[in-house]
């Protein structure tokens, strides 16, 4: 090993890891991002209802604000791209919706895409016979 491939760390030496670029930045386990807008709407809309309408309202939206980041805080405890994941699997549902339950696949090259290798020209030609 060289000494160019050894990096120092406290511990000792080391070597650099990656792990940590497939991973969004959290606080106490929820998201950072979330957890910002969280606290943002639990001191405005929390002081807000507190002011105008009384403290029973105040304490009801700070409970429900709380409880979505709580729950946040489950979706993300054992893998922090879960939301990531939570969405897509959300977006496939309504695509399949809109859709009625027909997934077509779609690639770059969409409008002669190539079939068991034949070439763009022979599956254009294709389309249109098909069309006629």
């Amino acid at each position: 090993m060289s000494d160019q491939e050894k990096v120092p760390y406290k511990d000792g030496e080391g070597f650099c890891s990656f792990n940590f670029i497939n991973k969004p930045a959290m606080i106490i386990g929820i998201p950072f991002g979330i957890f910002m807008t969280g606290i943002f709407l639990l001191v405005f809309v929390g002081f807000g209802l507190f002011f105008t309408v009384g403290f029973i309202s105040a304490v009801i939206a700070v409970a429900l604000i709380l409880l979505a980041l709580t729950t946040v805080k489950l979706l993300c405890e054992n893998d922090p791209n879960a939301l990531k994941f939570l969405k897509y699997r959300i977006k496939g549902y309504f695509h399949k919706k809109k859709h009625k339950g027909k997934f077509y696949h779609s690639s770059v090259n969409d409008i002669g895409s190539r079939k068991n290798g034949d070439s763009t020209q022979k599956t254009i030609e294709r389309k249109k016979i098909s069309q006629n």
